[in-house]
């Protein structure tokens, strides 16, 4: 039918009808009564033609529902069509703040949303060498605390003597002397800040000379405790030791030795092992040495790290044939499992890293 001429007074208020009247040409369309606005129609900017109110939005297909003027999902002008955009609400642009109240919904986003999303912004693709160099820390640490389980236990089965263990705590002590010595000729050239020698001379002349007159006393301190109970307790600590030690600095990548936790575990194991032991002098031997191995050790291994990359994988190397070869009189399962262990961290942990970072998904933005 054609309405061109007829006034608005023509329709009745419940034909359920809306009419759009547009240069002089007359669209009807059926909508339910449910469905008619509350409010006046809008126009265009130009005032041409009213908004046809759709049941359904034709942008997105959502369904309006009673008194909806606008989309809940897309946000478009309740009577727009995809034809005639000039129809559309002219809402401000959607801006990514929260504090100023804006025409959206509260998880609206628009297309650059994600412009500003960085993936992986400081993520550093490690090579198998790199890992397992790096992994030689660990291995050095790991070694140093089953070479002191083995002097303690030839020790105590008397194949090694008070006065052998003597001389390798000499040994230990006049070797890392000399070894700080010539680092402070060359540290200038090298950067390197190595503590005076007189003054770690006198710390450890202190040291020894206190461990002296306590021997007896620390030879008597675990009397009361079973064997059982001291081998759980220097597994315990020894554990906590090798999970708590700062291999950072071992490694280079720090100037100074921070651990508390795990130099005092590894010193209360070595008094739990040096108090099985026959007599005051095998229990200064064993806890200078002790001292030695895990709390002036891991100081030169930072400097020959820091010196040259070599030594420091050849001490490495070192460490790990001689306790393979002398685990091996005490047990071969021992051995075995030592050498399995050290195997795994050097190249079986650097090879799953390498594997896994292609998983790695760092989100920045």
């Amino acid at each position: 039918a054609a309405f061109i001429g007829m006034r608005e007074g023509d329709f009745s208020e419940d034909n359920n009808t809306t009419l759009t009247r547009s240069g002089g040409t007359v669209t009807f369309s059926a909508v339910p009564s449910w469905e008619k606005l509350t409010t006046s129609p809008s126009y265009s900017a130009k005032g041409e033609s009213e908004a046809i109110p759709y049941r359904f939005c034709p942008w997105c297909s959502q369904e309006f529902n009673f008194g909806e003027l606008f989309c809940t999902k897309c946000g478009n002008q309740r009577g727009s069509s995809k034809s005639n955009k000039s129809l559309a609400l002219n809402k401000p642009r959607w801006r990514k703040i929260l504090w100023e109240k804006q025409p959206y919904d509260d998880n609206y986003v628009d297309e650059t949303f994600l412009n500003a999303l960085v993936k992986n912004a400081n993520f550093t693709q490690y090579t198998m060498t790199e890992v397992a160099k790096s992994s030689s820390v660990v291995t050095q640490q790991i070694s140093a605390a089953c070479l002191f389980l083995i002097l303690f236990y030839y020790t105590l089965n008397n194949t090694l003597t008070v006065s052998i263990l003597l001389y390798l705590q000499i040994f230990f002590v006049g070797a890392g002397f000399l070894f700080l010595r010539s680092l402070q000729k060359i540290s200038h050239t090298l950067s390197i800040e190595v503590t005076p020698v007189s003054v770690g001379g006198r710390t450890l002349v202190l040291l020894f000379g206190s461990l002296f007159i306590l021997s007896p006393v620390l030879r008597t301190l675990t009397n009361d405790f079973s064997n059982d109970t001291i081998t759980s307790c220097t597994c315990i600590l020894l554990t906590a030791h090798l999970f708590f030690h700062d291999y950072g600095y071992t490694h280079g990548d720090t100037t100074k030795f921070q651990a508390p936790v795990s130099l005092n575990a590894a010193i209360f194991a070595s008094m739990l092992l040096a108090s099985r032991l026959p007599s005051d002098l095998h229990v200064f031997a064993l806890l200078s040495i002790a001292i030695e191995m895990f709390a002036v050790f891991p100081i030169m291994r930072h400097h020959i790290k820091r010196y040259s990359n070599r030594m420091h994988l050849g001490l490495t190397l070192l460490m790990v044939i001689m306790s393979f070869v002398l685990f091996i009189p005490i047990s071969v399962t021992l051995a075995s499992l030592y050498l399995f262990a050290v195997l795994f961290i050097t190249f079986g942990c650097p090879f799953w890293l390498i594997r896994i970072q292609k998983y790695k998904n760092e989100i920045n933005g």
